[in-house]
């Protein structure tokens, strides 16, 4: 065989499809779509799930791409030579096309014919059927392989755990299906020999999955039911055909793990321990540059979990976790060749990786150290279930790095009497609730052609009627007021999609009446909802549809604000700033974020500017229709985690903006006159939301602030110049008789720029903490103030302006016992003082504001 780079294949497997009449269509994000039953997509089918259902109609029956796949399951199988968390799946389909006979012809073709496998060392393996499942044996699988050149004795009849895919969560569409194995030789073990175990993890390495045969649903029961259409799944793992094709050792010796595992070299030498750190590390990188935050559930835990066990083996080798970033950086660079979007996620991934740092090393340092300790003193090589708990839940060391540990120097623990407690750190949950009502309206428009959509340039238009809908049925007629679903060959109306609202509007034909209230699309198909005012409407009239205009030209403002205030946020706050989600209407906007802490008032009052200066600039709004690698090349700013189609549109304000975006804007930024910021708050842990207004609205808000100062200046007989001192100084009267109690040590320091006060009262109030806290804040960076009652009970306040006291907090907990929670501005909680000192509360304050 002729050696290819993962490129190379992937083209040579895309061009062989589309020479054989398959449409290659665009790999979705890993972050599943509306499907809840999956926490990353693990396969290339897994996206198309309503294709196969026939609740979705596909471009084309026959259809191909490359997909990037993450699979949880294989976590822990990472070590050996061909296992991965993250993996690249060329993906093949045929819906209600070819079957069995045309999917092991291409199989056979590609394999033999353009990569030029030896066919004396292929293998294959088809289905041995289940009887207690009444599912037969795939026999006409194994008669085609004989046709096209496979030996009788190297096809392999297994059984339901090898040979029945699926289905891709816990219910879906399924089938038997046919690898293809390669024999890599007697270095990897013994032949095959007929009627014996066939060894898949050694020596015959899977390359194809040549076909799953899509003939059964599994029910949500778990039963199974016949399917009205047959299709055929295929896949083959890039990295892993990779490794067969260049006659490697392992998929970490092919071009796109290979720098990653020899700059891992430089810190160990150990061989499975480089494997998990290559793998958990791209995995974690390739997570992380879809925009998802590193989290205790969810997708975010999953890539927390890979580099937690890295940071822990990097701190077991060399106590320090700097060495990781390097490798990020690697994977980041090795990755974006095919994926150019993970460079403007870089900031991101490597922020998140550092603050990971930043909080982790100190518990698995200290918590690592205490383990040792107690390894020291054991006279045999068990250790109990107690000293485990402990270390989980009064230390905060992660159970798995404790099992790595224990695992690696040679010592076990019983698992019995810590079940709960497993459960509860392997826990992976996922909110989120099927919407039945998607399935329905799919149903209904399902064969009707797309919607032509002509509202960037209309704001009429001339229709017919192509459906009528109620409770997803289709309507011949309507001829009363209650609401219904209406669709049209053409529309003006912009459907709700990427944060903007549907249009509203009026539509009228015949003697019909009627009121647009609102806009939602569904596969291109552009689905009315609106109410008749008057007449009768019957499927097939002509209509005149108008939106309003008006209420338009506001959310126009609206949304061309976000594209601006998103590149003022990346200019002030930095460029690791990603858009988390945004809403427009036209009344106000708000945008989503990344940001692990509070935009300053300082911070906001320059992007505000900064947003108003390019307003008044004009800059004349620049549309283009671009290849998606080429707009984002340019630099086009995307919604991480969000799919994109091959061809994507692009909107740009002079050299401020360009942005990925489908939505309706201003010709010009002059026409959206004034934008204010309301309001700046976090939604969620690491997510900070900005609220505005624009236009008129904006400067109805600024002569109401105007007409408050002015009030304010004459009921204090003050000028404008004065009014903020004769302020502070009634606050300082009002609220220094709010602190009686007594001041027992006070020391103050600062660390990186940063200013931190530590006050220790006497037996004082959860109010009186904060109110001394907000009065030191306006010299300090950060306040504690610490408080012991005189049931031996301790209490700590943080405040800060500028970074999160919720974290600091936690941290402190993390450090010294104790419980709490609180705002990014404010947070208290305290626990048991015992021999607890200020001067060891000082120390710990000291530690973690090193690393905020």
């Amino acid at each position: 065989m002729k050696k290819m780079t993962t490129n190379e294949i992937a083209d040579r497997f895309i061009e062989f499809f589309v020479a054989n009449d398959h449409q290659r269509i665009e790999a979705s994000t890993l972050i599943p779509q509306h499907d809840p039953t999956l926490l990353f997509i693990n396969s290339g089918m897994a996206p198309l799930k309503n294709y196969f259902l026939g609740i979705a109609t596909p471009p084309k029956p026959r259809l191909c791409n490359v997909q990037p796949c993450i699979r949880t399951t294989d976590i822990d199988a990472i070590g050996d030579r061909h296992h991965l968390t993250y993996f690249e799946m060329l993906g093949s389909w045929s819906i209600n096309d070819y079957y069995k006979e045309g999917a092991i012809e291409l199989a056979y073709r590609l394999l033999v014919e353009v990569f030029g496998f030896d066919v004396q060392r292929l293998y294959v393996t088809v289905f041995a059927g289940d009887d207690a499942l009444q599912l037969p044996a795939d026999e006409q699988s194994a008669k085609i392989w004989e046709q096209v050149g496979i030996a009788r004795e190297r096809i392999v009849f297994l059984g339901m755990a090898d040979n029945f895919w699926g289905p891709a969560g816990k219910f879906g569409p399924c089938g038997p299906c046919t690898e293809v194995f390669y024999d890599c030789g007697e270095k990897f073990g013994e032949a095959y020999q007929q009627g014996a175990e066939f060894d898949t993890s050694g020596r015959y390495v899977e390359i194809w999955n040549a076909g799953v045969f899509i003939e059964l649903n599994k029910r949500e029961d778990g039963t199974f039911e016949t399917l009205p259409l047959l299709s055929v799944d295929t896949g083959s793992g890039l990295e892993r055909m990779a490794m067969i094709i260049n006659n490697l050792d392992d998929v970490y010796q092919t071009d796109d793990l290979l720098p990653i595992i020899q700059l891992a070299r430089q810190y160990h030498d150990d061989q499975q321990t480089l494997r998990i750190i290559t793998d958990h590390l791209r995995a974690t990188t390739m997570i992380l540059a879809e925009g998802v935050a590193l989290a205790n559930t969810g997708p975010g835990y999953v890539p927390r979990r890979m580099l937690r066990k890295c940071l822990a083996i990097a701190i077991g080798a060399k106590d320090n976790c700097d060495e990781i970033i390097p490798l990020v950086e690697v994977a980041i660079k090795t990755m974006q060749h095919r994926y150019p979007q993970i460079k403007q996620a870089q900031d991101f991934i490597l922020g998140q990786c550092r603050k990971e740092i930043a909080e982790f090393q100190p518990v698995v340092q200290a918590g690592l150290k205490l383990l040792s300790s107690r390894l020291a003193n054991l006279s045999s090589k068990t250790v109990d279930a107690e000293t485990v708990f402990e270390l989980v839940a009064t230390h905060g060391l992660p159970l798995d790095i404790i099992k790595s540990y224990l695992d690696r120097h040679g010592y076990t623990f019983s698992e019995q009497h810590y079940q709960q407690a497993i459960a509860q750190h392997r826990a992976v949950s996922r909110a989120g609730q099927k919407n039945k009502g998607v399935d329905t309206m799919l149903r209904a428009v399902q064969g009707i052609d797309k919607t032509v959509f002509v509202g960037y340039q209309q704001t009429t238009a001339e229709a017919q009627v192509i459906s009528l809908l109620r409770d997803g049925e289709q309507l011949s007629e309507i001829s009363d007021s209650d609401e219904f679903f209406l669709v049209v060959d053409s529309t003006p109306f912009y459907a709700e999609a990427g944060g903007q609202v549907g249009d509203c509007g009026t539509a009228q034909g015949g003697d019909a009446k009627l009121k647009v209230l609102d806009v939602q699309k569904k596969d291109d198909v552009f689905i009315h909802r609106a109410k008749l005012i008057d007449g009768c409407l019957k499927k097939d009239d002509s209509l005149h549809l108008a939106i309003d205009n008006d209420r338009r030209l506001a959310i126009r403002r609206n949304h061309s604000v976000t594209h601006l205030l998103q590149s003022a946020l990346r200019e002030v706050v930095g460029t690791h700033v990603a858009q988390k989600g945004s809403y427009v209407d036209d009344h106000k906007f708000r945008f989503d974020f990344q940001h692990d802490r509070p935009v300053t008032s300082e911070q906001l009052q320059t992007i505000e500017q900064k947003v108003n200066e390019w307003i008044w600039e004009n800059f004349p709004r620049n549309t283009e229709v671009l290849p998606y690698e080429q707009a984002v090349r340019r630099g086009a700013l995307f919604m991480l985690g969000e799919n994109y189609r091959e061809v994507v549109r692009t909107i740009s304000f002079g050299d401020v903006s360009i942005e990925l975006c489908g939505g309706t804007h201003v010709e010009s930024t002059g026409e959206i006159g004034l934008m204010r910021v309301v309001n700046e708050a976090s939604i969620a842990k690491g997510i900070r939301r900005i609220e505005g207004i624009t236009g008129q609205k904006a400067l109805t808000s600024l002569q109401q602030d105007v007409a408050l100062l002015r009030n304010a200046c004459e009921l204090l007989t003050v000028g404008n110049d004065q009014l903020l001192e004769r302020i502070t100084r009634l606050k300082d009267k009002k609220t220094a008789t709010k602190v009686p109690s007594k001041v027992i040590a006070e020391t103050q320091f600062t660390i990186d720029s940063k200013t931190i006060t530590v006050v220790h009262l006497a037996d004082a109030d959860g109010k009186e903490l904060k109110t001394l806290a907000g009065k030191k804040l306006a010299d300090n960076s950060i306040v504690f103030v610490l408080t012991i009652d005189q049931k031996n009970n301790y209490r700590l306040a943080v405040a800060s302006n500028k970074y999160s006291a919720k974290d600091l907090l936690n941290t402190f907990f993390k450090q010294i016992d104790g419980r709490g929670g609180g705002k990014d501005t404010f947070a208290q909680g305290g626990g048991k003082a015992d021999s607890l000192t200020f001067e060891m509360v000082v120390a710990s304050c000291k530690k973690i504001c090193q690393g905020c």
